[in-house]
């Protein structure tokens, strides 16, 4: 172990992890939000919420590896990855 790991403390991790609580606690609520307007104003059932959101995390697991293939065997002015970054970005603001 280094020695800079010996000298970490357990209250670093505790004060590390506490953005990532914050997230957790953030989006769950948003989960109990739109799950609710999912029920009453779409009339969507439970397991039809649950598809609604498994959707993003799978496009995800779908998509990414796809974009990084191509993005690995084209070159464009600005590199390899940075038009694709770009892209991204610009669709994921809209």
């Amino acid at each position: 172990m280094l020695e800079m790991q010996k000298k970490l403390t357990k209250v670093f991790y505790a004060i590390l992890s506490l953005p990532a609580t914050a997230m957790g606690f953030a989006l769950s609520i948003q989960i109990s939000a739109l799950s609710w307007i999912m029920t009453t104003q779409y009339g969507l059932d439970l397991h039809e919420i649950g598809i609604v959101w498994a959707a993003g995390p799978l496009a995800g697991i779908i998509g990414q590896p796809i974009v990084g293939l191509i993005s690995d065997n084209v070159w464009f002015w600005g590199g390899r990855r940075r038009p694709f970054i770009f892209i991204g970005a610009t669709l994921a603001a809209l």
